[in-house]
């Protein structure tokens, strides 16, 4: 995916779906430092890759952060 893309997914945080595995999987993914979420609603979700001069926050407490943030 290209600097600034984004990916778009749904069934974030739909408890008993995929047994939570979606939001695991998202969660696991922006832990990786490789993108950042930027927008949980309705349990659809949003992920961009930050431009190369940008940081990526890692892991768990960027997730809780910008989901607060809504």
């Amino acid at each position: 995916m290209k600097s600034g893309g984004l990916i778009a997914g749904d069934d974030y945080d739909e408890t008993g779906w995929w047994e939570d595995g979606v939001t695991r999987a998202v969660d696991e993914f922006v832990g990786t430092g490789h993108c950042r979420l930027v927008l949980t609603r309705a349990g659809q979700f949003v992920l961009r890759k930050p431009e190369a001069a940008e940081a990526v926050k890692g892991a768990p407490a960027s997730v809780a952060l910008e989901r607060s943030a809504l």
